[in-house]
């Protein structure tokens, strides 16, 4: 002890909250300390951080499960602390937290302070295009909605506030320790809804469908049932469409949208669309347009087989339907 609280060994720190999911339920927390840690996740994961101990107040228990409930410091949080192991600096415990808007500029990983300064200048620069996108890519499995909120709370700083914001896609975000995957999922999207609120802001995902999906009939639609991680996905939002079409339709660069869910208007109906894989486009079209789209790909592909089995001597009738036997969606279906 005398090592640890003499003037030699006393060391003190600041660093940045990365995770406050204790297993334990002790209020510890992942700490990026700055000039100790590496500022690369690459090289130091947040899941590589040691725990740091919260120095708690004297009206509290101080053990797991009991005591005062604290908000506590969030992802994005400066806290001051200090090693309770001096020199060895290997168990930090901190007992404060630093009144901040959020993470300061100056204390980000090199490569995300140059990529946010690159970000502003793209944004002052004037484009005759004004439906720019910008991307931010994480490795999967890395973040939760906190480590995005921090992250839009850095480009606030210099006054650049998206109006849209696109998240691909809640399935390869972090899921939350100790917690069901399909609850897991659930807050995923609660908690970007949440965001969306707070930042006033339109936020678009996408979820993959589950095997169920591909068991659909030509005249069905992937619904709230066939999300793969969790049904109560759906749940908090505002709106949900998902994408259908058959081999046939994707052939013929058609599809139709099933409006699953509008909170403020209709819902349950679909629409057609048409795409266009070289402008990676999706638009809405008639019927009619859809029905003719359909008929000329039927008629292009019968006239192909046409010409290459008629000197085989080979008939080009429709052989017997079975009865029974639903036409399958595309496996590539989606739902948004």
């Amino acid at each position: 002890m005398k090592k640890i609280f003499n003037q030699d060994g006393f060391i003190w720190w600041i660093g940045i909250v990365e995770d406050r999911m204790d297993p334990e339920k002790m209020g510890r927390c992942r700490i990026r300390i700055y000039g100790h840690h590496s500022e690369s996740k690459v090289e130091l994961p947040t899941e590589d951080l040691p725990w740091a101990l919260p120095i708690q107040p004297i009206y509290s228990a101080a053990l797991s499960g009991v005591g005062i409930s604290p908000v506590g410091p969030l992802p994005g949080t400066w806290v001051i602390g200090f090693f309770l192991d001096g020199e060895d600096m290997q168990q930090p415990a901190f007992f404060g937290t630093l009144g901040t808007k959020t993470a300061p500029i100056t204390f980000a990983p090199a490569a995300e302070k140059e990529e946010v300064k690159n970000i502003i200048e793209y944004k002052s620069m004037e484009y005759e295009d004004k439906n720019r996108l910008i991307v931010k890519q994480f490795p999967a499995g890395s973040i939760d909605v906190n480590d995005i909120r921090a992250y839009l709370n850095q480009l606030e700083l210099y006054s650049f506030i998206p109006d849209v914001l696109i998240v691909d896609y809640p399935g390869e975000m972090k899921d939350t320790p100790g917690v069901a995957v399909w609850e897991s999922k659930y807050r995923i999207i609660r908690d970007l809804r949440g965001l969306a609120c707070e930042k006033k802001m339109l936020v678009f995902t996408a979820m993959q469908p589950n095997k169920s999906a591909s068991e659909l009939s030509a005249s069905e639609f992937i619904e709230e049932g066939n999300i793969g991680a969790s049904f109560d996905m759906f749940k908090p939002l505002d709106g949900l469409w998902s994408i259908n079409r058959t081999t046939d339709e994707a052939n013929a660069q058609v599809g139709r949208i099933f409006v699953v869910k509008s909170r403020n208007g209709k819902s349950r109906y679909h629409f057609p669309v048409e795409y266009n894989q070289e402008m990676l486009t999706l638009s809405e079209i008639d019927f009619d347009k859809y029905k003719t789209k359909m008929h000329n790909k039927a008629q292009q592909d019968a006239n192909i087989y046409s010409v290459a089995t008629d000197n085989a001597n080979i008939s080009t009738k429709d052989p017997p339907k079975k009865g029974g036997k639903k036409k399958q969606q595309d496996p590539s279906n989606s739902i948004d």
